[in-house]
């Protein structure tokens, strides 16, 4: 009850922020800070919006967000972080698709949120967060590749995430977020062998899967 009441009270606060910040924006939408406001209102609609339940909703607001944050930040491409906040839009649509049963939606925004990864990485800023979005990017792909009925399209995204989350595993040895994410992506990449047919490298993976797994639980 205590729980239901905090969820309440907070999207009573984001709905009246929302409601105060339109008709300021609508006034002022070149104002950069009101816009970002006014976006990051729309975001947290959104995610009240899934959080009871209301997909359709939570997916008009999460569009409109993107559309403010994509149009004022725009020519602002060597600023890394304002870039990245766009691309992380692009995975919180695709979320919404994967709960309404639209694979193929959800796989599109999967695939723009990658192409941001590779530019990040390719622009000498690989460091933790672009290679975390990186790993992100592939799996994602490559689960829904596979939930789709397409291993062999799965499996290549599949081992660059588990590559990836080897090398984070590595460089973040404390990090328990890591090392579960290292531990889903090599089970995953078993079954998509697996669903090929192609049994000694899916128990070469369902192997280190279970390795990790009692790592985890050491």
């Amino acid at each position: 009850i205590l729980e239901l009441g905090r969820r309440d009270t907070f999207a009573a606060t984001v709905r009246r922020l929302h409601d105060a910040l339109r008709p300021e924006y609508e006034r002022y939408p070149h104002v950069v800070e009101i816009a970002r406001s006014w976006g990051m209102a729309l975001d947290q609609m959104a995610a009240i919006d899934r959080m009871e339940g209301d997909l359709d909703a939570a997916l008009a607001h999460y569009e409109a967000s993107q559309q403010v944050f994509e149009s004022l930040f725009a020519d602002q491409t060597g600023d890394t972080q304002v870039q990245r906040d766009i691309a992380v839009g692009f995975t919180k649509i695709a979320q919404i698709r994967v709960d309404q049963g639209r694979l193929e939606e959800a796989l599109a925004q999967y695939r723009r949120f990658l192409d941001y990864a590779e530019q990040a990485a390719a622009s000498g800023t690989a460091h933790r967060v672009p290679r975390t979005d990186l790993a992100v990017a592939r799996e994602w792909i490559g689960r829904l590749h596979a939930d789709l009925g397409r291993p062999r399209e799965a499996l290549p995204h599949l081992l660059a995430a588990a590559a990836l989350h080897e090398e984070l595993v590595a460089d973040f040895p404390g990090s328990l977020r890591r090392r579960l994410g290292r531990a889903s992506v090599l089970n995953r990449v078993g079954e998509a062998y697996l669903a090929l047919g192609e049994l000694a490298p899916a128990k070469h993976w369902f192997d280190r899967f279970r390795a990790a797994a009692f790592e985890l639980a050491a």
